[in-house]
């Protein structure tokens, strides 16, 4: 097997994308929720931006670019989990000759 590692083994992480959705509940109150559009395996770049002290721990804020297979439902995607921390997505990218991967840049959710 040779050193050359293909775009697959790279994604090596599981990711979960979220759409955002409101919607008007009892009393007309706002009600948001995050429906699951796919758990998918992804290539992570991260950047620690700072450390915040709080009371029960330190928080520490960051910036992602999670990459993946394209799919043309991935576009609705707000949030995205990994590692059990949220990340609001800022953007997104279509990447490659053929526009076959997505790109998400996100920033962590205190």
């Amino acid at each position: 097997m040779s050193g050359v590692q293909g775009s697959f083994g790279a994604r090596r992480h599981r990711v979960t994308l979220m759409a955002e959705q409101s919607s008007a509940g009892a009393g007309a109150r706002l009600i948001r929720s995050t429906p699951i559009i796919a758990d998918v395996w992804a290539e992570v770049e991260t950047v620690a931006l700072g450390v915040a002290e709080r009371a029960d721990a330190q928080a520490i804020s960051g910036k992602a670019t999670f990459r993946t297979a394209y799919k043309s439902s991935y576009k609705a995607a707000r949030l995205a989990e990994w590692r059990g921390v949220r990340y609001r997505l800022e953007n997104f990218r279509l990447e490659g000759v053929d526009r076959r991967t997505i790109a998400f840049d996100g920033v962590s959710i205190q």
